[in-house]
Parts: structure tokens; sequence; C-alpha cells
């Protein structure tokens, strides 16, 4: 999952909303401020004048045009220096990009102005994380928590360091209080699920999964944990229901076409899970495993279609 401009994925992104990329396994990093968005197109403080920059820039980087939201928000910044919204969404795209040097150097730079901005410190502290300095990324996320106690993602994020770390109690405490501050906060919903799941409480966490795909449709990881237990408990249909979902929200990643073709295989349904796998091969999954399925796909239909002409030959022999 990336640092999206749209609510998700486990860590702070755009100043519309915050990011959130691989915090645990490929989740939960940079979160971008749900809700920012709305807020931002929608006051009548922002009809017109320089903050149209910030819009625009927010748009762009929503639709995926990046160097062109690059502009707009270095437009913004220029127009409306003590706005930390465009600097720290221009951060955000670089985060999201690999840049973390420059990612960094930008959350800084909206630090020493706005000491009190906890996306800043949330997502820096992604970045010393990633980059193996983690005495820096717990004091960062120290940071972010006293700017911001009541923020139930920086409680989330913090829950999701703490895991990586090996810290369960601290970490599941964390993710219940990012509850306890918005009952409807999916991040802590994962996270509880993947505690639940790693203790073998499987029934606990597949609500845990259910709830954080309910309260964000767009979490395509709490769709794919779903199905693994489904699948596991003989729910097919269930299982192939989720995966729909998360091949649709990320639908050039290989992994849940994939797996779709292999429940579609086990259902019976060889055309479905014909093109299930013809759609992986096309997106990159390996190559041997694919082939592998649609040689044993290819196989079968072919017999079906034999069998079909052999009685429709006998039918017409007969008298």
């Amino acid at each position: 999952m990336s640092h999206q401009v749209l609510p998700e994925e486990r860590t702070h992104s755009a100043a519309s909303k915050w990011s959130t990329t691989g915090l645990i396994v490929d989740a939960r990093t940079a979160w971008i401020v749900a809700g920012l968005l709305w807020i931002a197109l929608s006051s009548p403080g922002c009809a017109s004048g320089p903050t149209n920059h910030y819009n625009q820039g927010v748009e762009y980087h929503q639709s995926g045009r990046l160097e062109d939201a690059v502009h707009e928000y270095k437009r913004a910044t220029q127009l409306t220096p003590l706005d930390p919204r465009p600097r720290f969404n221009l951060a955000v795209l670089y985060q999201d990009q690999g840049k973390t040097e420059e990612a960094a150097r930008v959350y800084r730079e909206i630090l020493n102005s706005h000491p009190a901005y906890a996306p800043a410190w949330a997502n820096l502290a992604t970045i010393h994380e990633k980059q193996g300095s983690l005495l820096e990324a717990e004091e960062a996320y120290r940071r972010a928590l006293e700017a911001d106690p009541n923020d139930p993602q920086v409680a989330s994020q913090v829950g999701f360091f703490l895991l990586r770390r090996g810290y369960v109690s601290e970490a599941e405490s964390a993710f219940k209080q990012a509850i306890d501050r918005d009952p409807r906060c999916a991040n802590g919903y994962f996270g509880l699920g993947r505690i639940a799941l790693d203790r073998g409480a499987e029934r606990e966490a597949l609500v845990a999964f259910e709830t954080a795909a309910r309260y964000n449709p767009n979490d395509r990881a709490a769709h794919l944990e779903a199905a693994n237990i489904l699948n596991g408990w003989g729910r097919s249909q269930d299982a192939l229901a989720h995966l729909r979902k998360a091949s649709a929200l990320e639908p050039k990643q290989p992994e849940p076409f994939y797996r779709m073709g292999c429940l579609l295989k086990e259902l019976g349904a060889w055309k479905d899970a014909e093109k299930a796998f013809e759609d992986a091969l096309a997106l990159g999954a390996p190559k041997v495993d694919c082939y592998r399925e649609l040689d044993s796909i290819y196989r079968h239909l072919a017999d079906e279609a034999r069998a079909v002409a052999e009685k429709q030959n006998r039918s017409a022999q007969s008298p």
C-alpha cells in the first residue's frame, strides 16, 4: 500500500489527509489526514485566491498527476508560507516516491515553524524507522503523541511501531487507545486483528479485519487478511468477495487475482479461474506458478470440450 493522499495505509500522508504505507508487513505507514481534503475544497476561504494552488495540488495528487501536484504544492507554499498543509502534502508525495531524504527535509522544515504538527512528527518517525534509526523513530513518535494526544491515527501508528519491535502488549494498548479516541479507527482494528491472528484467535481476528474494512473500504490489506481466514475455514465464496474488493482497490497488483484464480478453480469455475490467472500473469505474478495453473485449466477445458463434442456426435448418430 503507498502513502495515500486519501485515508489509509498506516502512517500520515497529505495535509488533506495523512498517509499510510508499510507499517506492518506491507501495511500501514503514512496516513493522509482524512477529511481535510473535503474541508479545504468546501470552505469559503478556499474558494479563491492562492489557496487554489493547494486544492489543485490535492486533486492532481489524488489523480496520480504527481509532477503537477509538486508544482501546485510548491506554488501554494510560496504564496502562503505559514500554512503547513501544502508543504506537508509535498513531503508525503516525496515519501511515497521513495525520496525519503527530501521528504525528511520538508518534514523538518514544517516542524521548525510548527513544532506541534503531529502528522509531520509521525511521518518523520516512519522515515527514521525505515533507515534503522529506532531511537530517533521512537522519539519522533513520542513528540507526535505529545503534540496531539487525542489523535487516533498517531496512536495506531505508534501501535504498529511497537508491534514491529515485538512489544505486543504495549502495541495492543496503543490500538485500543486509538479506538477509544475514534471508534471508527480502521487502523486500530487492523492492528488488533494482526495481534489476534498471531495468537491463533482467528475468529477475533476476522471480526477485527472486517471491521477495519467496513470503516475504511479502501483497506486492501484488511480484505486480504479476511480472505485468508475465510478460505482456511472453507468459506470460499466469502473469501472470494474480499479478494474481489482487494483487486478492485489495486487493479495492478497480481496477488488478489492469483488467489482468486486458486479459489475459482477449487469451486469449479474454470473459465473465471482462467481469466484470473491470465490477469495475474499479465500483472507480473510468478510465471512458473501461473503457467502451471493455466496448463491444468487448459487441459480440463479441452477435456470438457472433447466430452461435449463426443456426446453431440453420439446424439447425431443415434437413430
